[in-house]
C-alpha cells in the first residue's frame, strides 16, 4: 500500500481530520490514478471501479459544498439560473484541486500518464485524483467539512457565472452575426476557433470544443466593440428571510407543518417556499411580497444536487461496504430519474398543500421539484446533520434505491477509453407550453460523424434516447428506426472502428484496463458473451476492405493477449494466496510449512492444478465438465451417497447437471466454482440444495471476420505454453509435498526449492 506523504499529512491535520489506520487506508488507496493500479499493484485490494466510487462522492460533496460557498459569499440566489451556473463552475474548482495535488505531489500514476503529464500534455488523472482524495475524506467523515476545508485551505474563490453571451450578442446587434471555424491537433486533441463577424468586425475565441469558442468568440466581440452591452458584476444580494404568508391557506399549512416537523426544519418560511410554484407566485404577487417570498425554483435546483448527493454517499457505503472489488459492470456513477423522485414525492403528504395557480394539475415535474425543494429546504437548515438523521420516509427511499446509468453517461463511458468527445446540440419545435426537442451529436474524429435523435419533451430525454440510439448502433443491438441514413451511420462506425484500433496496443496492451474499459468489445470475449461480441463484431466486419487479413491479424494478435493475460493472472492470484510461503523468507518456515498443511490452501492448489491439466484437452469444455464431476464424485465418496450425473446438451450451451441427494452439493463445490469461475471465465451456474449445474460458453460459428478473430484468439489463449510450465512446476510442488516428512528438514528444503522454481515461473512475464 502506498504510504502517505508529508504534505498529505500535514494537510490532514489542517483540515482538522484525524483518521484512524482503517480510515487511513482509504485516503492511501485514493492516491493513486487507475493507471497505476493497472500497471503496478499486481493483486489489489480494490478495483479501478472503488476509485471511480470516491471520485464520485468527491465531486457530489464538492458540488454541495460550491453551493453554500457561493451563497454565503454573494448572499442569496436570485434564480435557478444562478445556481446551475454556480454548479457548472465546479470545472473551476475540479482544476483547482487537481492543481493541489500535483503541487503536493499527492498522486501516483502509470508509465504512459506519468509521461503525459510531465511532458506537459493536458490530463484529467490530477483532477480524477483529486476527487478520490476528497472522497475518501467525506466517506471517512460522513460529511461535507473535508469539501469546505479543502476549498478554504486553496483559498479558491468561485468564478463569478458569466452570462449567456451567445443571446447578448444576437440582442445587441442590429445584422445578424455569421461564424466560422477552424481545428487544429490531432482528432484525440483538437483546438477549435471560432470567428464571428458582424458589420465588418470580427473576434475570434479558441477553446477545446466548437460550442466554447463559439461562446468565447462572441463574449471577446462585444468587450471588444459593444462594451456598455456587457453586464456588470453581481453585487451582493441582501439576505431577507422569508415569511409565511398572511393568508389562510389550510391545506399548505397542514403540509407545511408536516414537513418542518419530518425534516426538522425550523425555518417555517423558507418550506412554505419550497411548496410555492410560480404559477401561485404571479397570481398572488402581493401577499408573496409582504411575505419576502418567491417560488420554489431555487431550492429545486438546489435540491437536486443535494438528494442526488444523498443518494450517491448512501450507495457508496452500501457498495463498498458489500466488496472492495467492484466489477467493471457495476454503476458508479448513479444518476437519480424523475420516476425514483416521485416515488418519494408520493410518500409524503405534500399534494394537497402546494400552492399553485386555479385549475393547474400537479404535473411529474412539479412533484419532483417540489420533493427537492423540501430536501433543499431541510439541507440548508441542518447540513450534515441530514446524512445522519433523516425522516423515515426518506431514509426508506434511500436504502431501497438502485441506480442505473443513463445512456449519455454510458456512451461516455464508452467513448471516453477511445479520446472521442462528442458534442450534444438541441433543436426545437412548438409553443412554449407544448415544446419538444431533439439533440444531435458530433463526434469528434475525423469527418465528425453526425447521430440525430428522435423528439422529446425535455432535453435531457432528448439528449439521453440520442445516446442510447447511437450506443445501440455501435454495438450492433440496434433494433429500432433511425432517424439516421446508412451513410451517416457506416460514417459513425467507420470513425469508431478507427479509434478503437488506434486506441488497442497490440504489442504490449494493458490487458486489466482494456477489459475492464471493454475495449474492441474484449470484455464480452472473456466473460464468455459471445452474442453480444458477435454483435459488436458483424457491424463492423462490413466495413473491412476486401484484402482484410492485416486487421483481423492484428486482432487476433490483440485478443490473444489480453484473453491470456486475465488467465495467467488468475493463475497467479491463486498460486500467491495458497502457496506456504510465497517466496515471503521472514519468520519461521517450518511453522509456516506446518500451519499450511492443516489449512485448506493445499487442497486448493490440487484443484488448480486439476483443473489447469483440463486446458491440454482438444475438448475444453468437455475436460471441464470431466473436472467438477470428478471433484463432486470425492464429495459423494466422503458423504457415501450416490452422485446423479446428467449431460443436458439439448438447447443452448450444453449444462452439467448434479445431485447428490441427501447432501448438500453446492456448498462442498465452493471453492471448485470458485477455480472454475477464476480461470474460465465463462461458467453459468445454478445452484440448490442437493443439486448444481453447470452450463459454459461454447464458441458459435464464426460468420464474418471479426467474429473469426475473437474466436480464434479465445481458442489460442486456452492453449498456452506458459500455462502447461506452471501446471508442471505445479505438479512436482504438490509431489514434492506428498512425499516429503513432517520432520525432515531436508525434504523441508526440497519444498521450498519446489516452491521457488513455481515462484520464479509466475514472476517471469513467459511468452506472449
Amino acid at each position: 500500500m502506498p504510504q502517505l506523504p508529508d504534505a498529505l499529512a500535514d494537510d490532514l491535520e489542517t483540515l482538522q481530520v484525524k483518521p484512524d489506520d482503517a480510515a487511513l487506508r482509504w485516503v492511501r488507496w485514493a492516491r493513486l490514478h487507475q493507471s497505476y493500479l493497472y500497471e503496478s499493484v499486481p493483486q489489489p485490494p480494490i478495483t479501478s471501479g472503488v476509485l471511480d466510487l470516491l471520485a464520485t462522492l468527491g465531486r457530489g460533496w464538492m458540488r454541495v459544498a460550491l453551493l453554500d460557498r457561493v451563497r454565503s459569499q454573494r448572499g442569496e440566489f436570485t434564480s435557478n439560473n444562478d445556481v446551475s451556473a454556480t454548479l457548472q463552475g465546479d470545472r473551476d474548482a475540479r482544476s483547482a484541486l487537481a492543481a493541489w495535488v500535483t503541487a503536493n505531489q499527492l498522486s501516483l500514476y502509470g508509465t504512459g500518464e506519468a509521461a503525459t503529464l510531465a511532458a506537459g500534455g493536458r490530463s484529467s488523472a490530477p483532477e480524477k485524483v483529486a476527487m478520490q482524495i476528497l472522497g475518501a475524506l467525506s466517506l471517512i467523515t460522513g460529511s461535507q467539512a473535508p469539501a469546505d476545508r479543502l476549498l478554504d485551505h486553496i483559498k479558491y474563490t468561485p468564478s463569478v457565472p458569466e452570462p449567456d453571451w451567445m443571446t447578448l450578442l444576437t440582442s445587441h446587434v442590429a445584422s445578424a452575426p455569421t461564424f466560422s471555424r477552424t481545428d487544429t491537433g490531432p482528432d484525440h486533441d483538437k483546438q477549435f476557433t471560432v470567428t464571428v463577424t458582424v458589420d465588418g468586425l470580427s473576434a475570434s475565441g479558441t477553446a477545446r470544443s466548437g460550442k466554447a469558442a463559439r461562446k468565447l468568440a462572441a463574449r471577446t466581440y462585444l468587450h471588444s466593440y459593444a462594451p456598455d452591452c456587457v453586464p456588470a458584476p453581481p453585487s451582493r444580494v441582501p439576505e431577507v428571510r422569508p415569511q409565511l404568508y398572511s393568508a389562510k391557506l389550510p391545506r399548505h399549512e397542514d403540509a407545511r407543518e408536516w414537513a418542518a416537523g419530518a425534516f426538522e426544519v425550523a425555518d417555517v418560511g423558507l418550506m412554505a417556499q419550497a411548496l410555492t410554484h410560480r404559477s401561485w407566485v404571479y397570481e398572488n404577487q402581493t401577499l408573496v411580497a409582504r411575505a419576502h417570498q418567491r417560488d420554489y425554483g431555487v431550492l429545486a435546483t438546489e435540491g437536486a444536487e443535494v438528494l442526488s448527493n444523498l443518494v450517491s454517499h448512501h450507495y457508496v457505503l452500501h457498495t463498498l461496504d458489500e466488496s472492495y472489488e467492484v466489477p467493471t459492470t457495476a454503476v458508479t456513477t448513479p444518476s437519480l430519474p424523475r420516476n425514483a423522485i416521485i416515488e418519494l414525492f408520493n410518500e409524503m403528504p405534500l399534494n394537497a398543500g402546494i400552492l399553485h395557480s386555479r385549475g393547474m394539475r400537479i404535473s411529474a415535474d412539479v412533484k419532483e421539484d417540489v420533493t427537492q425543494s423540501v430536501v433543499a429546504a431541510a439541507w440548508r437548515a441542518n447540513g450534515d446533520l441530514l446524512m445522519e438523521r433523516q425522516p423515515s420516509v426518506l431514509w426508506k427511499w434511500v436504502s431501497s434505491f438502485t441506480p442505473t446509468v443513463d445512456p449519455t453517461t454510458l456512451l461516455v463511458q464508452y467513448c471516453g477509453p477511445l479520446k472521442v468527445p462528442f458534442e450534444v446540440d438541441f433543436e426545437s419545435r412548438g409553443e412554449h407550453h407544448d415544446r419538444s426537442y431533439r439533440a444531435t451529436l458530433t463526434f469528434g474524429i475525423e469527418d465528425r460523424p453526425k447521430w440525430r435523435g428522435g423528439w422529446a419533451s425535455t432535453q435531457t430525454a432528448a439528449k439521453h434516447s440520442t445516446a442510447a440510439d447511437a450506443l445501440s448502433y455501435m454495438l450492433g443491438t440496434d433494433t429500432t428506426q433511425s432517424a439516421n441514413s446508412d451513410q451517416d451511420g457506416q460514417l459513425l462506425l467507420r470513425a469508431m472502428l478507427r479509434a478503437e484500433l488506434r486506441s488497442a496496443d497490440v504489442h504490449a496492451p494493458n490487458s486489466a484496463k482494456d477489459i475492464a474499459v471493454g475495449r474492441l468489445a474484449v470484455d464480452r470475449l472473456a466473460a464468455g458473451d459471445f452474442s453480444g461480441y458477435q454483435q459488436w463484431a458483424r457491424v463492423r466486419s462490413q466495413l473491412l476492405p476486401p484484402a482484410h487479413s492485416a486487421v483481423v491479424a492484428r486482432l487476433v494478435d490483440y485478443y490473444t493477449a489480453v484473453l491470456r493475460f486475465q488467465r495467467r493472472t488468475a493463475v497467479r492470484h491463486w498460486l500467491y494466496e495458497n502457496l506456504p510461503t510465497a517466496g515471503i523468507s521472514e519468520g519461521d518456515t517450518d511453522e509456516r510449512i506446518a500451519t499450511w498443511r492443516g489449512s485448506a490452501a493445499s487442497g486448493r492448489l490440487v484443484l488448480l492444478e486439476d483443473l489447469m491439466a483440463s486446458f491440454r484437452a482438444i475438448d475444453l469444455n468437455g475436460a471441464v465438465y470431466d473436472f467438477v464431476e470428478r471433484q463432486a464424485g470425492v464429495v459423494a465418496i466422503e458423504a457415501g451417497l450416490s452422485l446423479e450425473s446428467i449431460r443436458d446438451a439439448e438447447s443452448g450451451d450444453p449444462t452439467l447437471i448434479l445431485r447428490l441427494s441427501g447432501g448438500e452439493l453446492a456448498d462442498a463445490l465452493v471453492p471448485v466454482v470458485a477455480v472454475v469461475n477464476d480461470l474460465l471465465g465463462t461458467a453459468t451456474w445454478m445452484r440448490g440444495p442437493q443439486s448444481i449445474s453447470c452450463a459454459i460458453s461454447i464458441l458459435p460459428t464464426a460468420t464474418d471476420p471479426i467474429s473469426q478473430a475473437g474466436f480464434t484468439a479465445v481458442d489460442q489463449a486456452s492453449r498456452d505454453r506458459w500455462l502447461e510450465q506452471v501446471r508442471s512446476a505445479l505438479e512436482t510442488f504438490l509431489l514434492t509435498v506428498e512425499l516429503a516428512a513432517d520432520d525432515s528438514s531436508a525434504d523441508r528444503d526440497d519444498l521450498v526449492a519446489a516452491e521457488r522454481q513455481l515462484l520464479d515461473l509466475l514472476q517471469a512475464k513467459g511468452e506472449q
